[in-house]
């Protein structure tokens, strides 16, 4: 299952929608950079630039939103599941 750790920033939403799109089952982690919830140690260990979004699967982490939304970070199977590809 995919994990989106995010906040209500456009780039956590663009990456909310490609995920709804595609049939994906996820889970939201919200994220309060208010109270600096992005500034943890826990947090940077999935993104030590501490930005969101930052997608979670099989424990590998993605936080360039712009790159994963354009699906070059996905491809469907014949059995319509989905694939993490890295690089």
């Amino acid at each position: 299952m995919y994990r989106l750790h995010g906040f209500y920033t456009q780039n956590t939403l663009k990456t909310l929608y490609v995920l709804e799109e595609l049939g994906v089952e996820f889970e939201f982690r919200f994220v309060d950079l208010a109270k600096g919830e992005n500034r943890s140690q826990e947090f940077r260990a999935l993104n030590p630039a501490g930005r969101v979004p930052v997608l979670e699967h099989d424990g590998q982490f993605l936080f360039e939103s712009g790159a994963w939304s354009t699906r070059r970070c996905f491809r469907r199977t014949s059995s319509n599941a989905h694939v993490w590809i890295s690089g």
